[in-house]
């Protein structure tokens, strides 16, 4: 017997295992889904259920008919359905498709049956048309255009806060967020510097040097390039959102405190990097805040606040920005700008170079590659499942990883900042109308074009205004309409979130995730240990 499945997604995965399991041939073609011809479902066998609630599907609901386990998944406001011939039945549940997919798609291939795609229909998991449109093309160059405003003064002041020229920061944008946009798993991720990284890469400029991070920058890239090959992306979903929303939070405090000199204006050669050295160095100087720069840094954040409350889609931070430092130059205030600081952008793209190869410097930056490269890969997938939830899609993890290690790869050898995917950038490009990867193409494009025609301009941007966009960052980082959510989780996953975010501030980033990783795995298997043990009885005697 030969069976036609429709859709490649979760539930059309799972037929084809049980299936081929009972030796039935298969073919799987993708296909949209209309709901006055939604199917019933093919049976699947016990032993698969248990499978799919190992790997998170939460309360999965299975009904017996007649000695099969029959099953349809619902997946947003679209039914995904299997069709065996044409008998139906159907039950309902919910599932995170991208958790199983790739598993699922492993076991068929094990079991000798080849996945056949017919490329043109669509997709079911995503609903959208394979084809390319002038439409769809002026909607996504609206979005690239618009996400560019943003990050443009974002890739500076990260690259800044990060101990690096400003340049640097826009090398990233344009080589990373076009090759992440060209490689990546997800439809509209934007790529680029994010704040995530401006504690690591910090600490190892002030350690290694600037060709030490180039180098450490390099290996991550490869790093991710083998996670991907190995399929690694759905084992980052296993690290403990206790740990990522600790530092996360951690960084964005220290991104906070880093910013206060420009913010206040504050007379200080060199701010330590060590956060407890570094407030009682701030404090200290107190007495030398600048209030014209301290009202430049309140104007820009009051107007970033004011533009997002009236405009969410409008570029607003562009505007802000260049408002105070119009300020700056107007009224001739004694005031830093990029300029004064750091001397004229560069108006054209670098070469590239290899990095020293050397034994000895490999092994030295080893630990920070890694971190890099952990960095990377979960900022990049968390921004990829935020994606998905707004425009009710599905992202390619592993795929994901590996334009990841592409875009490191190349900034690196551009002498760039390591780069990942942006989470704030991405939700623009979505709010804008950013419908395929051609709208993040379409942003590396636009900030090109303004580093080769504009970058005298960009020398007038003043240091308070770019100070109060990354404390704007540094709050949102935080999260904090999470933190009633956060006060609310068991006991350990609030002390193992205290536990990373004060490693993340007082020691080490690096030790941070190390510690709370190894922890919070410890606290899961002990759970699962004492959950089996729990359902043990004993037997009558």
């Amino acid at each position: 017997m030969n069976v036609l499945v429709i859709g490649a997604g979760p539930v059309g995965l799972t037929a084809a295992l049980d299936l081929a399991t009972r030796g039935i041939s298969c073919r799987i073609v993708e296909k949209r889904a209309e709901p006055s011809k939604l199917s019933k479902a093919v049976g699947i066998m016990p032993e698969t259920i248990e499978k799919l609630r190992r790997l998170g599907a939460g309360d999965a609901i299975a009904a017996e008919a007649m000695a099969l386990r029959k099953i349809t998944f619902k997946h947003g406001s679209r039914l995904l359905f299997c069709m065996e011939n044409a008998k139906y039945e159907k039950v309902m549940l919910s599932l995170p498709q991208s958790r199983t997919e790739e598993i699922l798609r492993d076991a068929l291939r094990a079991r000798g049956v080849s996945l056949e795609y017919d490329l043109s229909v669509q997709e079911i998991s995503s609903g959208v048309d394979k084809t390319y449109t002038w439409r769809l093309f002026g909607a996504d160059l609206v979005a690239g255009a618009t996400v560019a405003m943003v990050a443009l003064p974002l890739s500076l002041a990260i690259a800044i806060a990060s101990g690096a020229d400003p340049a640097k920061g826009l090398v990233t944008a344009i080589v990373a967020g076009f090759l992440i946009s060209l490689f990546g798993g997800s439809r509209v991720q934007i790529g680029g510097p994010t704040g995530a990284f401006i504690v690591v890469v910090f600490g190892v400029i002030a350690d290694h040097g600037y060709d030490g991070l180039v180098l450490a920058t390099f290996m991550a890239g490869f790093i991710l390039l083998i996670a991907g090959y190995f399929r690694a992306g759905n084992l980052i979903s296993h690290v403990p959102g206790a740990v990522v929303n600790g530092f996360t939070i951690g960084i964005g405090i220290i991104i906070a405190t880093s910013q206060l000199k420009d913010f206040l204006g504050l007379a200080v050669d060199k701010v330590p990097a060590d956060f407890t050295e570094k407030i009682p160095a701030l404090w200290e100087v107190r007495d030398t805040v600048s209030f014209p720069a301290l009202g430049i840094a309140l104007a820009t954040l009051f107007l970033i606040i004011f533009l997002r409350r009236i405009a969410p889609r409008f570029p607003g931070l562009i505007v802000a920005i260049g408002a105070g430092s119009a300020l700056v130059v107007l009224m001739s205030l004694p005031v830093d700008t990029l300029d004064s600081r750091f001397g004229a952008l560069p108006h054209h793209l670098s070469w590239p170079q290899m990095p020293d190869l050397s034994f000895a410097r490999i092994i030295e930056l080893f630990p920070s590659a890694i971190v890099i490269a952990f960095l990377a890969g979960v900022e990049s997938l968390l921004s990829a499942m935020v994606a998905d939830k707004m425009i009710t899609g599905q992202h390619r993890p592993n795929a994901e990883l590996t334009a990841q290690g592409v875009a490191n790869i190349a900034s690196a050898l551009l002498a760039g900042l390591p780069a990942t995917g942006a989470i704030a950038r991405t939700a623009t490009n979505i709010k804008a109308g950013g419908k395929t990867p051609v709208a993040g193409i379409v942003h590396a494009a636009v900030i090109l074009l303004v580093m080769l025609l504009a970058a005298p301009l960009a020398g007038y941007l003043a240091m308070p205004a770019l100070a109060a966009l990354l404390m704007i960052t540094a709050w949102n980082m935080t999260e904090p309409h999470k933190w009633r959510e956060y006060a609310r989780t068991p006991r350990s996953d609030r002390m193992l979130l205290v536990l990373t975010l004060g490693l993340t501030v007082l020691v080490d980033l690096t030790v941070a995730i190390g510690v709370g990783v190894s922890v919070g795995l410890a606290l899961r298997l002990a759970k699962r240990r004492t959950e089996e043990e729990s359902d043990w009885t004993p037997p009558d005697r």
